[in-house]
């Protein structure tokens, strides 16, 4: 998926094929109005400034991240959740 608009395509070089033809060509240097970071193009700086926003436009559709059954807790892995459950069972699996 273009990271500037959007549109979506089967595979890597076709969307960077597609970057070069259609949004390289759209330079026209920027500065950031959060840290004044000269960036190349509008599309760039639209993509920057999400760093500072936290924007997250994209949602990923095939990862879900797990969700403890307790307490609600949403975790960032498998391995994540494993630990997190020991906090509600008590479980201690090594010794000191």
């Amino acid at each position: 998926r273009c990271m500037f608009c959007d549109k979506r395509f089967k595979h890597q070089k076709d969307i960077n094929d597609h970057i070069r033809r259609v949004h390289e060509k759209k330079r026209n240097p920027q500065a950031c109005p959060y840290c004044d970071k000269i960036i190349s193009s509008k599309c760039g700086l639209t993509v920057h400034i999400r760093t500072h926003t936290g924007e997250k436009p994209y949602k990923c559709e095939r990862v879900k991240r797990p969700l403890c059954s307790v307490c609600g807790k949403i975790l960032s892995s498998r391995t994540a959740l494993v630990f997190h459950m020991r906090t509600h069972t008590g479980e201690k699996p090594y010794e000191c």
